[in-house]
């Protein structure tokens, strides 16, 4: 497992090898996670529009969705795996890559990736978060620039992600 440090937070990568730091990515709960969230997107209001790339039928936003509702926010699902059209930066506060078998990489087996890859950095370029989670995690790695490929040993699951100050 990956562990880096980029502006005072911790993360963990559990699928691949990166040679990028996100932007940004932070775990939290209830209020300060909310307050963290409409520090980076800028939003006043508490109810944020988060939008979901989901890449396989079994892979959906679960505690991401849970947590959204607890917290009143509005989530929308693109499926990749059904060509779903993409949406416009200009439709969400939030963007969340789930997870998916595939690689990345794998960009002649799966036309979305690149699309994806494109909207994300679109998405980091406007100053809005990103969460990759599992392949959502390479294509923000790849969007940012990074080379992407396989670790030395297969990861699945959640791990921790703390806040470390400076």
């Amino acid at each position: 497992m990956g562990r880096s440090m980029h502006e005072g937070v911790e993360t963990w990568c559990d699928t691949c090898c990166c040679e990028a730091e996100p932007r940004w990515l932070a775990a939290a709960n209830g209020a300060e996670s909310a307050a963290a969230l409409q520090r980076m997107t800028g939003k006043a209001s508490r109810t944020l529009r988060i939008h979901v790339l989901q890449h396989v039928p079994f892979e959906g936003p679960g505690a991401i969705a849970e947590w959204a509702d607890d917290g009143g926010h509005k989530l929308k699902v693109t499926h990749a795996y059904r060509g779903d059209p993409l949406p416009s930066v200009d439709d969400f506060d939030l963007l969340v890559a789930m997870g998916g078998p595939m690689s990345v990489n794998d960009t002649a087996r799966h036309a979305w990736v690149e699309p994806e890859v494109r909207l994300i950095r679109q998405t980091l370029e406007a100053g809005k978060p990103v969460l990759g989670v599992c392949l959502g995690a390479q294509l923000l790695a790849k969007a940012l620039g990074a080379r992407v490929y396989p670790g030395p040993e297969k990861e699945i699951g959640w791990f921790p992600v703390t806040r470390v100050d400076p």
